[in-house]
């Protein structure tokens, strides 16, 4: 339960950057939206972090998929796991980038920067779903994916 949820952050932190890259270039409401998406993604995964600790949680979750042009049955496996060490690197993936996304929206206003602050966004928020992948990822697949 709690592998999906902190799936389901890293997709809408990743996703957090499109309100302010696909909006008017001078819109600061997309920036707006964009630090809420990524406070709400961010808090999600906190607590999904958090309710991995409980006992009695369950399995990894574990996908597997024919591997593209794999011979001998080969499966490509995507897997993700939350332990007690994943989640002390995880809180900090998922509490320090809000305060910086917040902070950016006087610093660095879309506004002000109509072409690099579109860009800022959205690479901000993959750079911060790259990174709770990283964290979690149990498999060369998912390491590979979240790292690239």
């Amino acid at each position: 339960m709690a592998e999906w949820l902190v799936l389901l952050a890293i997709a809408l932190v990743a996703a957090s950057g499109l309100p302010g890259a696909l909006g008017p270039r001078r819109a600061a409401a997309g920036q707006r939206l964009s630090v809420l998406l990524l406070a709400g993604g961010c808090a999600l995964g906190a607590a999904a972090a958090l309710l991995s600790l409980a006992p009695g949680r369950g399995a990894p979750l574990r996908l597997d998929w024919p591997a593209p042009g794999g011979a001998f049955g080969v499966n490509a496996t995507f897997a993700v796991e939350l332990d007690a060490l994943s989640v002390v690197f995880l809180l900090p993936v998922f509490l320090v980038p809000p305060l910086g996304s917040v902070y950016g929206l006087e610093y660095w206003r879309q506004a002000d920067h109509p072409g690099s602050g579109r860009r800022v966004g959205l690479c901000y928020g993959l750079l911060v779903a790259g990174m709770a992948l990283l964290v979690v990822a149990r498999s060369a697949l998912t390491f590979l994916v979240a790292g690239r």
